[in-house]
């Protein structure tokens, strides 16, 4: 009698189900015909915590969040992965309980086993419960995005045809979920870029180098500047690059920059602070800190100040500026010219910790009206500032004085002979 009791139940809760998704259908039609079309966003963010060590937010309701387990995680991420593929008609939809496993193995670090693959069944198996009861606890059933339907979830028409939503865009701050996103997109950052105009990328995530790279191998001519907290990554030579054990994927971009300017295909202005040249000078090795990692010498210090010298002596697309202009934060502003096409983007940095050389994260946006803005207004407010100098013989000049002043220091500290590098 239990059984016919429950078995009535779940039926019930089908047709309760069907029924919402029928209604949603007829009112979807209902829509005002001119509402903008909307991506239904979902975040995970990263807590820290060792048990649930992520929370997932919707846009829509408001308010919605759930801390999650791994194994609760890597299988409703799945599923809505397999949701987005749906949505849009994509012929790559592979088994949920796979991406699940997959996920669960970039939290581990090892591959899974028996144990794992138990945590992911069960945890598919309750989802539904959790969605109906935990999640969505407080919210009218009306007002649930998803419906749980046969194993698998579907949007709620009446819900998405109510707010304009039309397909689903999954973001983070977590390195491995990024890194899950990214392999089960089938995507390079800069197709997510295309897709999104917004990209968030955590700190230690190689997506940036890879945008980067992208950028450049696609386009015929790029023209970029950087506003940073240090020399940008093409004004460090490769050997110091390789010393202070940066990603492959960094070294890499570093060719291809190097490649695209003597080619002529690329122009790079590095604009830097008098103050950041001078905490060059005054930077003491072993110390580490944003400028150099811990393993850095003074004699690196002035083969570093050398190769910016040779960068303006023997590659045109190089520029340097420098200025005592202030700017609180920091940003590179990229324009790549296509036969096809012109993109633009900027590029907002970030940099966690004082004590870390690698530590920054980064927001890129896709969008010529911002470009255009941050060139006209931030750009040319430095570059015009009255303490700003970008002719080349005069900077050339000025580093000249900084590195004598970085030898003399660390002669009198006895820190040893100073090899010139060449590009």
């Amino acid at each position: 009698m239990g059984s016919d009791k429950s078995d009535l139940a779940e039926v019930l809760s089908r047709l309760d189900r069907l029924e919402t998704l029928l209604e949603g259908r007829s009112t979807t039609s209902d829509r005002v015909e001119d509402a903008p079309e909307r991506p239904f966003r979902i975040h995970l963010s990263s807590t820290g915590g060792e048990r649930k060590p992520l929370t997932i937010h919707f846009v829509e309701p408001r308010g919605v969040a759930a801390k999650l387990s791994i194994p609760r995680a890597a299988i409703l991420l799945a599923l809505l992965m397999e949701l987005k593929e749906r949505l849009e008609e994509s012929a790559h939809q592979p088994d949920p309980r796979e991406r699940a496993l997959r996920l669960s193995e970039l939290f581990s670090a090892r591959q899974p086993g028996a144990k794992e693959r138990e945590a992911i069944r069960v945890a598919t198996y309750r989802l539904r419960e959790f969605l109906e009861t935990e999640l969505f606890r407080d919210v009218p059933k009306k007002s649930h995005p998803f419906l749980w339907m046969e194993d698998r979830l579907e949007v709620n028409p009446a819900f998405w045809g109510r707010h304009g939503f039309t397909r689903i865009e999954i973001s983070s701050d977590d390195q491995r979920v990024t890194d899950w996103l990214s392999e089960s997109l089938h995507l390079s950052p800069l197709d997510r870029l295309r897709e999104t105009n917004v990209m968030f990328i955590p700190s230690g995530d190689s997506s940036l180098d890879t945008f980067d790279a992208d950028v450049l191998q696609q386009a015929s001519h790029v023209r970029e500047l950087s506003l940073h907290f240090r020399p940008a990554l093409y004004s460090y030579p490769v050997h110091l690059l390789e010393k202070s054990a940066v990603p492959a994927a960094r070294i890499r971009l570093h060719g291809l920059v190097g490649q695209a300017l003597r080619e002529g295909r690329c122009s790079y202005t590095d604009v830097l602070s008098r103050r950041t040249l001078l905490e060059m000078v005054e930077h003491r090795p072993g110390s580490g800190g944003t400028l150099y990692p811990s393993v850095v010498t003074g004699a690196d210090i002035i083969q570093h100040f050398d190769y910016l010298t040779d960068l303006l002596d023997h590659v045109h697309g190089y520029e340097l500026v420098i200025t005592d202009a202030s700017f609180p934060f920091y940003l590179s502003t990229i324009e790549a010219r296509s036969s096809s096409r012109t993109e633009r983007y900027v590029v907002f940095f970030q940099h966690e910790s004082v004590e870390s050389f690698q530590g920054a994260r980064s927001f890129v946006i896709r969008d010529s009206r911002m470009f255009h803005s941050v060139e006209q207004s931030i750009v040319r407010w430095v570059l015009d500032h009255p303490t700003t100098e970008r002719r080349r013989d005069l900077t050339r000049q000025e580093l000249e004085r900084y590195k004598l002043a970085a030898i003399q220091r660390f002669k009198s500290e006895g820190s040893g002979s100073f090899p010139t590098v060449v590009v």
